[in-house]
């Protein structure tokens, strides 16, 4: 790397190349590679600043990010824990930084099966969207559609609806398709029927 050649091994802007080189490989799907990226720049960056620092937190939150894409739930959860407690110390309390580490601390524990887990972490993510960027902002609406697919893991289809639907009425289209399924599943056919349709129209 050019920069280590020309800074040193351990100067930040090694660590901040790094840290965008393990992004880029996670994208294109090397995840190999990416955690070895972040992990070097979360070492090098840990030794300059100490661990409450944001660019600590974007790190082990980016590196979590790629753990939980090898399906390493275990490594990612507390790299994600410690990202959220440097954003909680560090930024403004309605900060979509915290919402994004509550929100995949919520999505890893939604894939372990500890739904109460996941669903306080993505409810308080939520709640931080709403404020900061609204109930039609994008990310918001993925938010609420994955407290409805917790509740659908529970077999709690009535509030799954709830949450689906309003998703649905926010531009959140392509869940129509699940709305049919459930209901389908729960034997309403004339609604399944119609939800079907409406989704071949935003297909």
């Amino acid at each position: 790397m050019i920069q280590s050649q020309i800074f040193g091994a351990d100067h930040l802007s090694v660590a901040n190349s790094l840290h965008n080189l393990g992004n880029c490989y996670r994208d294109v799907g090397d995840f190999d590679k990416s955690a070895d990226c972040l992990s070097k720049s979360l070492s090098l960056s840990t030794a300059a600043f100490g661990d409450d620092h944001e660019d600590v937190a974007d790190t082990c939150h980016c590196l979590a990010v790629t753990m939980t894409s090898r399906c390493e739930l275990d490594d990612a959860i507390p790299l994600f824990e410690r990202a959220l407690a440097v954003r909680r110390k560090k930024l403004v309390g309605q900060d979509t930084n915290i919402a994004s580490s509550l929100y995949n601390l919520a999505v890893v524990f939604q894939m372990k099966g500890q739904w109460n887990n996941a669903m306080r972490y993505c409810k308080e993510a939520l709640k931080i969207q709403r404020l900061s960027l609204g109930d039609d902002n994008p990310v918001t609406s993925r938010t609420l559609e994955c407290i409805g697919n917790i509740h659908k893991d529970r077999r709690d289809f009535e509030n799954a609806l709830d949450c689906f639907s309003s998703c649905v009425s926010h531009g959140n289209f392509k869940l129509q398709r699940e709305i049919a399924v459930i209901y389908q599943f729960r034997g309403e056919q004339e609604k399944a029927n119609e939800m079907f349709f409406k989704a071949t129209l935003h297909a």
